[in-house]
């Protein structure tokens, strides 16, 4: 593989994009991401887990989709915030 001019990161240096958004939303101060685990969210899922330590945002797992949006509409109505305390 050849160069193209950008700085290659060493592998304990890497940033993976699924780190980069559980690091936003525990910056938007978001306490909770109700999410249905696949193999579209596996990065955000392992990212909430083992990047963040699932803590801030926490994750509630989900069996169906149905069930994330339902739990994350009955979050909000608190305040109006997403998945509001």
């Amino acid at each position: 593989m050849r160069s193209i001019g950008r700085c290659r990161a060493r592998p304990s240096e890497r940033v993976w994009g699924s780190d980069a958004i559980a690091t936003m939303l525990r910056e938007l101060d978001i306490p909770y991401v109700a999410l249905n685990p696949g193999s579209s969210y596996r990065g955000l899922h392992d990212s909430i887990v083992n990047y963040l330590g699932n803590t801030r945002p926490r994750m509630l797992l989900c069996l169906h989709e149905e069930s994330a949006v339902a739990i994350g509409a009955w979050l909000r109505q608190g305040d109006g915030a997403p998945a509001s305390r």
